[in-house]
């Protein structure tokens, strides 16, 4: 399970061949709006995606040092029981918290 702060269009061909691999199921978490942590001119599309995608919502609670959370991960992670979780900054600074 990969959690991304949005679904840039080069993401796409990437995930889609780790995808096609067999016994892997690729997993993304993005937010449902526009991303805190992507930038302004990133082109994102949902067109040709073959991996399963999950929306939440992004907000910044006061418990992470106002770095953007996802809602309802925890519940995400405990239904589809991912085999490892991949993400960068900021998002590794909720688990340090």
């Amino acid at each position: 399970m990969f959690l991304f702060g949005g679904l840039p269009h080069y993401y796409n061909a990437i995930l889609n061949r780790l995808n096609e691999i067999p016994n892997l199921e690729v997993q993304v978490v993005v937010p449902a709006e526009k991303g805190k942590t992507l930038g302004s001119g990133v082109f994102e599309t949902e067109q040709n995606v073959r991996f399963q995608k999950f929306r939440l919502e992004e907000y910044t609670p006061l418990w992470t040092l106002r770095k953007p959370y996802f809602k309802g991960l925890k519940d995400l992670i405990a239904r589809q029981q991912p085999d490892a979780l991949v993400l960068s900054y900021p998002y590794s600074m909720n688990f340090a918290f």
